[in-house]
């Protein structure tokens, strides 16, 4: 568990993934929240103040890189990662200006637990 608790939403229109990070970052002593669309990630950022966003990129009503920008606006401090089944690059630049960081998935739980401890580090 960590000592800093980090409130994280979870952006995955894949229910079985998204619901899967929540429970590992759940047992690692943190908040999570589950949207599995954009604009209901962006109705609950305003309200859940997450530090963390883990996004997918290939949303069915908004695209990962639209949803970034957007949620920026609402909490510019947090850390955003993007998550994708494309091979790293395949954003871009654009991904790397807008994202702190990307990963292909699977996301396994070691790597979430790996990015929440680092996460946790910086806010001390």
């Amino acid at each position: 568990m960590s000592p800093t608790p980090l409130r994280v939403m979870i952006v995955d229109d894949n229910k079985d993934a998204a619901d899967l990070q929540a429970a590992v970052v759940r047992s690692q002593g943190h908040e999570a929240e589950v949207e599995y669309s954009g604009a209901g990630a962006i109705r609950l950022a305003a309200t859940f103040a997450p530090r963390v966003f883990l996004l997918d990129l290939a949303l069915p009503d908004i695209d990962g890189f639209e949803l970034v920008r957007r949620l920026r606006r609402l909490a510019p401090d947090a850390r955003y990662v993007a998550l994708t089944g494309y091979a790293p690059g395949a954003g871009g630049s654009l991904a790397d200006q807008l994202f702190d960081e990307y990963v292909v998935k699977p996301m396994t739980p070691e790597m979430l637990a790996e990015l929440l401890r680092r996460v946790a580090a910086s806010d001390r």
